[in-house]
């Protein structure tokens, strides 16, 4: 279910407002420039599509991390299976925080994808700017922090890839060599970032704001007290306290890759196993 921020009801009435659920393509929004909100997956890649559509796009950031598409000639997935990334656990992470992260930035555009990071979006003419704080009266307030924003990608970035080095270490293989990846070089002095604090909608010509704000589940159909007070399923490995009910395909139900679907079988193999169980 898509997540909004209450702040979208001070928006004007011309504006057209959508969340990147219901996104589809440039040509289903009004003319004019675009304000996407969230610099996740979803709202870099529809940013990037916004601008192979010649749209004006203004972007405001969150603090969240970006990867290399590929690395040393193989793509970061392969990487992550071979290094057990993907099998963390969440009993196992001694920062809870960590499992509500947002995903990297990263895109799959093109024949094996390639990096996104917001200093190769402003390359491309993309206006990055801080969290939006506020709207009054048509101008969007915005804060301070873009710049931070781009080096905590950055560093994310390279402690991805130091850890595939160290992994390559550990297990005595000879590095493959590294590739040209323009859009993975740091931007050191967030160069990238624009100086705005304030964006005026009608005088920046922006007629469409997209919300890439998230999603949540929808338990509004479930009367059951599996939920505790931040209405979160009460689970261990998918299986709830009310015999009978289970879950599947939540991020972390049991490890890193269990909202991907590189790890839906194990998860529904446990929870098969524990059905089976249960009625015998």
């Amino acid at each position: 279910m898509p997540k909004f921020p209450l702040i979208r009801s001070k928006l004007p009435n011309d504006i057209f407002q959508l969340h990147t659920a219901d996104y589809r393509n440039p040509q289903s929004l009004p003319p004019g420039a675009v304000l996407v909100v969230g610099s996740g997956q979803s709202g870099c890649q529809i940013t990037e599509d916004l601008l192979a559509a010649g749209r004006t796009v203004y972007l405001c950031t969150s603090k969240v991390g970006r990867v290399p598409r590929r690395y040393r000639g193989r793509d970061l997935v392969e990487w992550w299976v071979d290094t057990k990334f993907w099998d963390v656990t969440y009993e196992s992470l001694q920062d809870k925080s960590i499992s509500r992260a947002s995903q990297p930035q990263i895109s799959g555009l093109g024949r094996h994808g390639h990096t996104l990071s917001l200093q190769s979006l402003a390359r491309q003419g993309v206006v990055i700017l801080g969290r939006l704080l506020d709207i009054e009266s048509g101008t969007m307030v915005l804060g301070d922090e873009a710049a931070a924003h781009v080096h905590f990608a950055d560093e994310f970035s390279q402690r991805v890839r130091n850890d595939i080095d160290a992994y390559l270490e550990r297990m005595n293989i000879t590095p493959p060599a590294l590739e040209e990846d323009p859009a993975d070089v740091p931007d050191a002095e967030a160069t990238c970032v624009s100086p705005l604090r304030q964006l005026q909608l009608e005088e920046s010509n922006i007629n469409t704001v997209i919300w890439a704000t998230g999603f949540t589940g929808d338990f509004h159909w479930i009367h059951l007290p599996v939920f505790d007070d931040q209405n979160r399923p009460v689970h261990t490995r998918g299986v709830s306290p009310e015999r009978g009910l289970y879950f599947v395909g939540f991020p972390w139900l049991n490890s890193r890759k269990s909202g991907v679907l590189y790890g839906i079988a194990e998860d529904a193999g446990y929870i098969a196993d524990t059905i089976r169980e249960q009625v015998s």
